[in-house]
């Protein structure tokens, strides 16, 4: 499933948003940034892969706010080709 795929299938509205994310997986702390964020998710880039179903906590960085500490679930994942593109 892709991006172009899903977008039609969300409940909430998506706005690109490009905040820095400070995650405590698993795995350890790991940084990304959010690519877009709605009231029922975000997509977050970072270079570690999670697994699917992974709960982690995370903070992010609003410009001029109080940061946000949400607790968060992987729910999809992409993962870039060889090429750059989503697979």
């Amino acid at each position: 499933m892709n991006l172009a795929q899903t977008a039609g299938q969300r409940k909430h509205p998506r706005v690109d948003l490009s905040w820095s994310v400070l995650m405590l997986t698993p795995e350890g702390k790991m940084v990304g940034k959010t690519e877009n964020i709605s009231c029922g998710g975000a997509y977050i880039r970072c270079s570690t892969l999670l697994s699917k179903n992974d709960l982690f906590t995370m903070t992010i960085q609003t410009p001029n706010r109080e940061p946000l500490h949400i607790g968060a679930e992987v729910i999809w994942i992409d993962i870039p080709s060889p090429a750059g593109r989503l697979a």
